[in-house]
């Protein structure tokens, strides 16, 4: 609890003094190293880690560069590469989820930049990001390390592991993440939605956790939950203008939090959520200053809406995929 509550203050307080594009989502990335179950990257791992980001959104930078006034070549490629890092089990969640912001976020340039400027900066922001995330993380566990040999035991990790260990699972997941993601990247890209980038990268986050009915519920109970304690937390940031007061603020708020994440109550993915939510709009907004400031309810009806969508599109995939065993299996009783 001790070491997610700092690690993730941290690392806010770290991102909020250096700032850079997209920046705000570091903070949020950084807490996929912290919840429970994870372990203490090892020297060589992070390493890898920060390397595999260097290149790959170096990769990205130059794909971005010379082919993006291609479309009808840089569209399909773009959804090849979404879903490999979808289907891939070689690289963890955080470097997954490192890239696909790389990637989709290099096609949509904030307004009055070129995309080659922008791609260039977003690349330079997620290799500081992901540099700066694995010193940070590897600072707390060093303070907080773990003292109870059962915590590794914790969570549902190793059963999801295997479960879709199968190829064949595992392409099947790939294709309900990439049909559910890439009909907003094109929406994205066409329309240059350079304002809202912030959904995208919610609507990617969301839809590579797990999904279902119980997942879909405590998405959107979480993602409620999370946007009263954002409005509260931004009342009183904007009562008391202090960074001082900001970082001790979000620190109560993670610890408070914490307790309920680390705990063995069932409801506990929801909190986890909503911290999630309010870490995210929280850290756009304290960067933005007072322009994004003054769209935090707006921001919050934007992700609200973003987990609705992923809610049910999940939904909508599993009704079809349940319809289609409906046919097959009366298809093989006529016959």
């Amino acid at each position: 609890m001790l070491r997610y509550a700092f690690g993730a203050t941290l690392i806010m307080a770290v991102v909020q003094a250096f700032g850079g594009e997209l920046a705000y989502i570091v903070p949020l990335l950084a807490l996929t190293f912290l919840t429970p179950g994870t372990k203490v990257p090892t020297f060589s791992r992070a390493l890898v880690f920060i390397l595999v980001v260097a290149v790959t959104t170096g990769a990205g930078f130059i794909f971005t560069k010379y082919f993006y006034s291609y479309t009808w070549f840089f569209l399909p490629v773009l959804g090849l590469i979404l879903f490999t890092i979808f289907y891939t089990t070689r690289m963890g969640m955080a470097t997954k989820l490192f890239l696909l912001i790389s990637f989709l976020a290099m096609p949509v340039p904030m307004s009055g930049i070129s995309p080659t400027v922008w791609a260039y900066a977003l690349n330079q922001t997620l290799v500081a990001g992901a540099f700066f995330t694995i010193l940070m993380v590897l600072t707390v566990f060093a303070i907080f390390p773990d003292r109870i040999s059962g915590v590794k035991k914790t969570g549902a990790t190793p059963k999801q592991g295997k479960a879709m260990s199968a190829p064949a699972d595992r392409f099947s997941r790939a294709l309900e993440v990439f049909l559910v993601t890439f009909p907003v990247v094109l929406a994205f890209t066409f329309f240059q939605w350079s304002n809202a980038l912030l959904i995208l990268i919610y609507i990617v986050v969301l839809a590579m956790l797990p999904s279902g009915k119980k997942a879909g519920i405590a998405k959107v109970l979480g993602n409620i939950l999370g946007g009263v304690a954002t409005i509260i937390f931004y009342r009183l940031i904007v009562i008391v203008p202090s960074f001082t007061f900001f970082l001790l603020l979000y620190l109560g708020t993670a610890l408070l939090f914490a307790g309920k994440i680390f705990s063995e109550n069932p409801r506990s993915p929801l909190y986890k959520t909503a911290f999630s939510t309010l870490t995210l709009i929280i850290g756009e907004a304290a960067l933005g200053g007072g322009e994004a400031g003054a769209a935090v309810g707006i921001r919050i009806l934007q992700v609200f809406a973003a987990v609705v969508y992923v809610v049910l599109a999940f939904a909508f995939l599993d009704a079809l995929r349940t319809r289609k065993k409906h046919l097959l299996s009366s298809i093989i009783k006529k016959s």
